[in-house]
C-alpha cells in the first residue's frame, strides 16, 4: 500500500484512502494482521478497528459534510485480490441523490 494513501496509523489497524473509491472520501480501515475470518481478530484488534472507524466518520463529516445521516459501512473479505486472507472495512460518505453503483445495487435483490 503506498504510504501516500495512509490517512492515520493506529496501534493495530490503519485508515487509508481507497485507491479505487466508490465515491469521494471513500476510506478503509485495515487491520495490520491478515486473516480471512473476523472471529480470528482479538478484542484489542476489533476495538482499534472500531476506534478508527469512528475517527473516519468524524473526519469525513468535517471534511466532506455529507448530506445524509446514514453511512455505507461494510466489512469485506477480499478474496479476489492478491491477499485472500485479508479483511477491511469501508467507510463511504453518502449524499442525498447520489447514484453511484452502490445504492443502485443495494436496492436490487
Amino acid at each position: 500500500m503506498p504510504d501516500r494513501l495512509i490517512v492515520h496509523r493506529g496501534d493495530l489497524a490503519y485508515i487509508i484512502l481507497n485507491a479505487f473509491p466508490y465515491s469521494n472520501g471513500h476510506l478503509m480501515v485495515v487491520p495490520y494482521r491478515h486473516t480471512a475470518a473476523m472471529e480470528d481478530y482479538s478484542d484489542a484488534e476489533m476495538l482499534d478497528v472500531m476506534r478508527l472507524t469512528r475517527l473516519s466518520l468524524t473526519l469525513l463529516r468535517v471534511a466532506f459534510k455529507p448530506m445524509v445521516s446514514t453511512w455505507a459501512s461494510t466489512w469485506d473479505a477480499s478474496q479476489a485480490r492478491a491477499s485472500p486472507d485479508h479483511l477491511h472495512w469501508h467507510i463511504v460518505p453518502r449524499w442525498n441523490g447520489d447514484t453511484n453503483f452502490m445504492p443502485v445495487l443495494a436496492t436490487c435483490e
